[in-house]
């Protein structure tokens, strides 16, 4: 009988323990684990860019949720013109993680957009 080994770290992970581990996730992405503070009060979240398409301009952001079952992992639309001070080809490295806000465009049919999108620094 085997177990599974899944590694939650922050800063300065090797890639060697990374590879060892079955899964390997950033402690900035899980909910609640690291306080996003605000000035505003808004609900922020982090996450990494997924399926960016730099022509043109959009993609998806991958975030998690708490849940009752434990992490659960959800997408939402973002256009780089939605970031802050970003060049975005820092979207095509999803090893880059940002925080955003997520509302409800108006525009769109009321369809949840990442906003108002920074590059964490670590």
């Amino acid at each position: 009988m085997g177990c599974r080994v899944e590694v939650i770290g922050f800063k300065h992970v090797s890639n060697e323990l990374k590879e060892a581990a079955d899964s390997f996730l950033s402690g900035y992405l899980v909910p609640g684990l690291l306080p996003i503070t605000t000035a505003n009060g808004e609900n922020r979240q982090r996450g990494i860019p997924i399926n960016y398409n730099p022509e043109r301009g959009f993609g998806f952001m991958r975030y998690y949720t708490l849940t009752g079952k434990g992490l659960e992992a959800k997408t939402v639309f973002f256009h780089c013109s939605k970031a802050v001070d970003i060049n975005d080809s820092l979207f095509l490295d999803s090893s880059n993680i940002f925080e955003f806000t997520i509302i409800a465009n108006p525009d769109n049919n009321s369809r949840t957009e990442a906003w108002d999108i920074q590059l964490l620094d670590e």
